[in-house]
């Protein structure tokens, strides 16, 4: 469990914040899927700051067990003793829980959590005499989870239990122009740097769409590389944040994208930065949705 405070302000995800803001103020739990690095888990942080309710976060990966999630006795100096799991400590401090990868949770789990998001709003601890835990009333409940089709260990959650949520947010990777300012806005990269790995994110997604290559390119794997290109250089800091991370077919298709847009593009910026080019003004350098490559590049 870890107890979070935002560092730096969303960008994007408008309509999403404005919904679980709602949520939270209403007290409904509420399900946000969508692929891996689409900022599910970074605006949970940033609205748990925003409403001033401490955010716990847990990771079920398969393995987690229901003592761990809900609680269990432990023995010292020859007496029991009872340790409260991460949701019901949640419950009684009231904070807010964020369960990561509800999908992979096991079903043991997932009953505990049927009585939760029922109208009464309860767990019962049937190790601990029957004993029946109420939240505080600032405790509230977000869920999250990837594509389960996609994924090792998570499986598609039937209609039953997502009905409990009152409401599923999609969150999908940004356009290329607002994925460039949130690369220079927590990496300090120049916009036209910015640009380049925004357009390459689009098109290896759009290669992703058609089936072309399995690997996906999250958004934090852009701030990877954003964080270290200035002191590796585009290439090395592309190979070591990006290109390791995928199966050996799908590299070749990376290294190849990767040649044909930035071999013009470092020719590109040398040649404006031998004219005296700025590129202090964001807007006139980060490239729109509708840019042709060839015209960019």
């Amino acid at each position: 469990m870890t107890v979070g405070k935002v560092v730096n302000k969303i960008i994007g995800q408008a309509a999403n914040k404005k919904i679980i803001k709602m949520a939270i103020e209403k007290d409904v739990p509420i399900l946000l899927r969508g692929e891996t690095g689409t900022g599910k888990s970074s605006i949970m942080r940033e609205i748990s700051e925003t409403v001033n309710i401490p955010l716990s976060r847990v990771n079920l990966n398969g393995q987690t067990s229901v003592d761990e999630f809900v609680g269990k006795w432990l023995v010292k100096d020859g007496a029991t003793y009872w340790v409260d799991g991460v949701l019901i400590s949640a419950m009684k401090k009231g904070h807010i829980i964020i369960v990561e990868e509800i999908n992979a949770a096991l079903p043991e789990i997932l009953f505990v959590l049927h009585s939760l998001l029922d109208d009464n709003k309860c767990v019962t601890l049937t190790e601990k005499d029957g004993e029946i835990i109420h939240p505080h009333p600032d405790f509230r409940f977000i869920a999250t989870c990837n594509p389960s089709e996609e994924y090792v260990g998570t499986k598609e959650l039937n209609k039953a239990f997502i009905s409990r949520f009152a409401c599923v947010l999609e969150f999908n990777y940004p356009d290329a122009k607002t994925e460039a300012k949130i690369l220079i806005n927590r990496t300090g990269i120049s916009a036209f740097d910015a640009s380049g790995l925004a357009y390459y994110a689009k098109e290896i997604r759009n290669l992703k769409a058609r089936n072309d290559i399995y690997f996906t390119l999250s958004t934090r794997d852009l701030l990877n590389w954003a964080t270290f290109l200035s002191d590796l250089g585009n290439k090395e800091a592309f190979e070591v944040t990006v290109l390791n991370k995928a199966n050996s077919e799908d590299r070749e298709e990376l290294k190849r994208i990767f040649k044909f847009m930035f071999t013009a593009a470092e020719a590109t910026y040398n040649e404006l930065n031998r004219s005296g080019f700025d590129d202090s003004s964001i807007d006139g350098y980060i490239i729109d949705e509708e840019t042709p490559m060839e015209v960019m590049f």
